[in-house]
């Protein structure tokens, strides 16, 4: 038997052996037609699509190992030049706080933390009353210990950014918010190390999946207890500029989820550039939520802070 495939599915298969052949009775031929019918579908099964597990380390090279304090490329200015005026936004779900944007303004950063109890929170930034543009829901177990930064880009429109606590989120469990919109000149140097980090770094490419709901490629990011925080580039711009949707874990043990964000942003023009804190060892997972036509994204994922320690723990790490 001769099988033509390809990586998704099976094309074609034809048979060497003529249904009339003198030798061959009846019976005997019906049976091998069977068990050849039965060797296609499984061949077929396993080149069905499915989640691919890619691993990747972000645990700094001997000569990075022993550094201290933030991760900038030459010549840049860092992420977050300024610390935002901080507001409280009551918990227990509805409560949203509203940050009118100017037109001509292009990006701007926001900080979200809590005062060690659990973060739940929902940011979303519109272009007039119907036209959502980003989208990124946060549940996290303690908002003091694993704070979230983000820099949003848009186009300088007069935009509308939310932020408010989710359902999930009871009466006891407030958020402190803060925003910040950089000036023209910080503007376009954080740009240019957006732009600087996702050049300079290895990009992941990150594949959709078959059906939206259902989990496309996966990605993991492993790090240790010498980064103190991994900052994350998400951009579409050399793979369609389409919209992209991901779901990001960061675990510190076997199954035990301590960060989730669910994000969803706008296509080329919208890179999205957040760091995330790394307490202790773990990895970060990623999943593409998208279709596997339109759902392509790149990921650059490297250490933005690091912890002051000159060589990893000899204890090993638990993913090991």
């Amino acid at each position: 038997t001769q099988i033509q495939k390809n990586p998704i599915h099976i094309v074609s298969y034809t048979s060497k052996i003529p249904s009339n052949h003198p030798s061959i009775h009846p019976s005997t031929m019906m049976m091998m037609k069977q068990k050849l019918t039965l060797s296609t579908l499984s061949l077929l099964f396993l080149t069905l699509p499915c989640a691919v597990v890619h691993s990747f380390s972000a645990i700094p090279t001997p000569s990075s190992a022993g550094k201290v304090g933030t991760n900038v490329p030459d010549g840049h200015m860092e992420l977050f030049p300024v610390e935002p005026t901080m507001n409280r936004i009551e918990g227990g779900g509805g409560t949203i706080r509203t940050y009118q944007v100017p037109p001509g303004v292009e990006r701007l950063q926001y900080v979200i933390r809590s005062d060690g109890r659990p973060l739940k929170a929902r940011v979303e930034l519109w272009i007039g009353p119907i036209r959502r543009i980003h989208y990124c829901e946060l549940d996290m177990m303690n908002g003091a210990k694993t704070p979230y930064r983000a820099t949003l880009k848009f186009k300088p429109l007069g935009v509308t950014l939310r932020i408010g606590t989710t359902k999930k989120s009871s009466g006891e469990f407030p958020i402190m918010a803060g925003v910040y919109v950089p000036k023209p000149d910080e503007s376009k140097s954080i740009g240019k190390l957006t732009q600087a980090v996702f050049e300079g770094n290895e990009k992941t490419l990150v594949q959709g999946g078959a059906i939206e709901g259902g989990h496309g490629a996966v990605r993991v990011f492993k790090y240790d207890e010498t980064i103190k925080s991994m900052q994350l580039v998400i951009w579409s711009r050399d793979v369609g500029k389409k919209s992209y949707k991901a779901y990001i874990e960061v675990l510190n043990g076997p199954n035990n989820d301590k960060q989730i964000l669910d994000l969803q942003c706008g296509g080329g023009t919208q890179p999205y550039h957040a760091v995330i804190q790394t307490p202790g060892i773990g990895e970060i997972r990623l999943y593409n939520k998208k279709y596997i036509e339109d759902g392509l994204f790149q990921i650059a994922m490297v250490p933005y802070e690091y912890n002051d320690y000159s060589e990893p723990s000899a204890a090993g790490n638990w993913y090991d």
